[in-house]
């Protein structure tokens, strides 16, 4: 046995106990649902850092490489290694009852996943940690969250022992050993993900066939019926519901699966028997109800509706969000800062702004405003905590979500600690705050200590405010995270992603991207679950289909819980491992979803809108408003 090097010496602060599995695993390719592992490395570890086994070894995928270029490369390089087969039992034995750790969990466990599946062999590992997750949650102050980054932040001396996949291995391990080591001096958790934890809230959607024509809205007895109205189905037929279903589908309708105010017409041949939702459509008179009779007559007469195209620059020069007026037409330096509105309810305040850095050693401090200060509220009810960070924002200040080693100062609203000058964590003294000193700040706007921002070319947007994502990057990581002990209150969140056509609706069930359907099959937007509070959607906007001209990211509170109980969810946009964007959403109350941002298609540029608009409904309610068909 013997230590990671350089981290003997530092105190790990992990559950005495646990034990740990740091992997590296080389693919084929990118593709989880088809590329193969063709290297591995497995270092097992103890709480205090000791290497207690490793195994090393290049795997033989067999004649199926996945749908990597460099076959005849790899076939040469991986002659005479063992199958995935041959090895299990030993990778097993490592990874049995330990976390598994790697620089991108997601994507390391997933091709591990892959292999014991195509092995019929369960796969040993329960739980994950992501060192990439760990490092954006402690907030480091380093320009990319490359390993490399963060191991030359973190002071780690790289050493080799002549195999590339065990030097990276042993490298991430030391890195992730040193994270948790700040991590327990901040007493911030870590983010381990429960692999096998299920979920049955989130929405079932009903089989359904993508209509070619464009949706002209409700049904209007003086006009026809015209193709691409949605149609529902409620209570008994007289033709077999298929048959139906296939005759309407053959007209050109768009069938749907569940009756709601999403739908431009319902059928039912009797209304007094009708579902609730029938006669509750019945009631307020926004949907028309006809029986299957009149159905078949207006098949034969149908007019003809829109073929769906590629939306011209006209058509996408200009798309508020929903319920949302667009923030493009404020004059510059004035973003919208007006409430949004929404069917169900609002969020009603303007989340705060800010640009994240990380205090290092000898910053230079410089008088004038709260900018570039990072303050984390403690005590108080929710709306003083909440109305706190406003202010906080309007200072130019940093409201934090949690004490990562960005934070520099406290702001402490409970009276008892208004005379505490300084706290000591994490060997560092954060000065604290009172009511009294943003009170004053916000009087006169001017404060006698700021920190230089170590990262100045990150944007900060308000509520409202939209800026256009630098053209050279077409690749987007939208990432989401919230309160660090939230899962201790049995919070649940998740994140999800709508691909939105001109209509302000999905096309086909493939535009919608969740936790049972967590990536399309073009890879043009993936859901990660990277902790047990992060998550994150990603976008690759050139391969977005050509019906495509925005991109809605929403969260859900599950069960009962809401945004009050939640807290702030912090979003934080990126490219290439490097922060690009961020904005802090804020004073939810009773609301159980949110849409956090959009990217849309404005003429020829992709822009990026922070909306923070909140539903008081759950997920099935905002995923039948933008057109999915939830059963």
């Amino acid at each position: 046995m013997h230590h990671l090097e350089s981290i003997s010496r530092v105190s790990t602060g992990l559950a005495e106990g646990h034990r740990w599995a740091v992997a590296r695993v080389e693919s084929s390719g990118t593709r989880l649902t088809s590329d193969r592992v063709v290297h591995l490395c497995v270092l097992a570890i103890s709480g205090e850092g000791v290497v207690e086994d490793e195994f090393v070894t290049p795997i033989d995928p067999g004649p199926d490489f996945g749908l990597s270029s460099m076959h005849h490369r790899l076939r040469d390089r991986l002659a005479g290694a063992p199958h995935f087969e041959d090895v299990t039992d030993r990778i097993i034995d490592l990874l049995e009852e330990r976390t598994l750790v790697a620089y991108d969990a997601a994507t390391h466990y997933g091709f591990l996943d892959a292999e014991f599946r195509r092995a019929d062999i369960a796969n040993p590992v329960r739980s994950r940690l992501c060192v990439r997750t760990l490092s954006r949650r402690l907030e480091l102050d380093v320009p990319n969250l490359r390993l490399m980054s963060l191991a030359g932040y973190l002071g780690i001396e790289q050493k080799s022992v002549g195999n590339r996949v065990r030097d990276e291995a042993n490298l991430v391990g030391q890195v992730f050993m040193r994270s948790a080591a700040l991590a327990n001096s901040l007493g911030l958790s870590l983010p381990i993900v429960d692999c096998v934890a299920s979920k049955v809230k989130v929405p079932k959607l009903s089989r359904r066939v993508p209509c070619r024509w464009i949706n002209p809205g409700g049904f209007n007895p003086d006009v026809g019926l015209i193709q691409g109205t949605k149609v529902a189905i409620s209570g008994a037929t007289a033709s077999p519901r298929d048959v139906l279903e296939q005759k309407m589908i053959d007209a050109g309708l768009d069938v749907m699966g569940a009756v709601g105010s999403h739908v431009g017409l319902v059928i039912c041949n009797d209304t007094m028997t009708g579902s609730p939702e029938v006669l509750k459509l019945l009631d307020t008179g926004t949907v028309s109800v006809i029986p299957e009779k009149t159905l078949e007559y207006l098949i034969k007469n149908i007019l003809p509706g829109i073929p769906r195209m590629t939306p011209t620059q006209a058509e996408v020069n200009t798309l508020p969000a929903v319920g949302q007026k667009s923030a493009d037409s404020e004059p510059a330096g004035q973003p919208d800062e007006v409430a949004a509105t929404g069917p169900v309810g609002t969020i009603n305040s303007v989340a705060p702004s800010h640009q994240s850095f990380v205090p290092k050693a000898g910053s230079r401090c410089v008088g004038g405003r709260w900018q570039h200060r990072h303050v984390l509220v403690v005590g108080g009810t929710h709306e003083d905590a909440a109305r706190t960070r406003s202010q906080i924002s309007r200072l130019g200040g940093v409201p934090a979500i949690n004490l990562s080693a960005a934070v520099t100062h406290l702001l402490v609203l409970d009276a008892d600690r208004k005379d505490q000058h300084s706290v000591s964590i994490g060997s560092r003294d954060l000065p604290v705050l009172t009511l009294e000193d943003l009170k004053n700040a916000l009087k006169d706007g001017t404060s006698q200590l700021i920190v230089e921002q170590s990262v100045p070319e990150v944007r900060a947007l308000t509520r409202g405010e939209a800026v256009d994502l630098r053209s050279e990057n077409t690749q987007w990581k939208v990432h989401a995270s919230w309160r660090a002990d939230s899962n201790l209150d049995g919070i649940t969140v998740d994140i999800v992603g709508f691909m939105l056509s001109d209509e302000e609706i999905v096309t086909c069930d493939e535009d919608f991207v969740f936790y049972n359907h967590p990536r399309r099959n073009d890879g043009a937007m993936d859901l990660t679950i990277d902790g047990n509070c992060e998550q994150g959607i990603y976008i690759d906007l050139e391969m977005l289909p050509a019906h495509c001209v925005r991109v809605v990211i929403a969260a859900a509170v599950e069960e009962m819980g809401s945004f009050g109980q939640l807290g702030p969810v912090a979003v934080k946009v990126e490219t290439s491992e490097k922060l690009d964007t961020e904005f802090v959403l804020d004073a939810g109350t009773t609301e159980r979803t949110m849409v956090l941002c959009e990217v849309y298609r404005r003429a020829d540029t992709w822009r990026l809108r922070a909306v923070g608009q909140g539903y008081d409904d759950g997920l099935d309610a905002l995923a039948i408003l933008y057109g999915v068909d939830v059963e």
